[in-house]
């Protein structure tokens, strides 16, 4: 395969390509990827950066009741309300908090821990903490399973990639 030297509807001239080189499809699949995982990493390192230059109380109202939810999923109590949307998502944080309590990353993991604490204040930025690192794990997962369901849908690879 040739690749034009100038223009080609000027000068109709052409070299070979180099061996290895991109052209054609390949070199615009090669772009789209990188493109999408690009905006996959710029979307990680914005929300981190969000997250670590605020503080753990900004946002207190939605955070305190994610958590005490997910604490209480994990005593095996009733979260405070069932009709929520955002009730599924809870289950997968009350995991989390599980997950990391039996790796030992997380002392406290559900309400009878969190009420027997010395001191529970002092456990609640460490659990909203680990709830923002969660809520950006499942900012990705949607990220990524649209743009699954666009390639399944379409397909296309960069269909998917431009859903990114």
């Amino acid at each position: 395969m040739e690749t034009p030297l100038t223009n080609p509807a000027v000068s109709g001239a052409t070299v070979p390509d180099e061996p290895g080189q991109f052209s054609g499809p390949a070199r615009h699949r090669f772009i789209v990827l990188a493109m999408a995982l690009g905006a996959l990493v710029l979307a990680w390192v914005s929300m981190a950066f969000i997250s670590a230059n605020d503080p753990w109380y900004r946002n207190t109202d939605m955070n305190i009741h994610n958590m005490v939810d997910a604490l209480a999923i994990n005593a095996s109590q009733s979260p405070n309300t069932v009709d929520q949307p955002g009730l599924p998502s809870k289950f997968l944080l009350a995991l989390d908090y599980r997950l990391r309590h039996e790796l030992g990353l997380l002392p406290v993991w559900n309400l009878h821990q969190f009420g027997a604490s010395p001191d529970p204040l002092h456990e609640i930025p460490a659990l909203i903490r680990i709830a923002r690192i969660h809520s950006r794990i499942l900012v990705i997962l949607l990220i990524l399973a649209a743009a699954g369901l666009i390639h399944v849908v379409t397909r296309e690879l960069e269909s998917a990639c431009l859903t990114v």
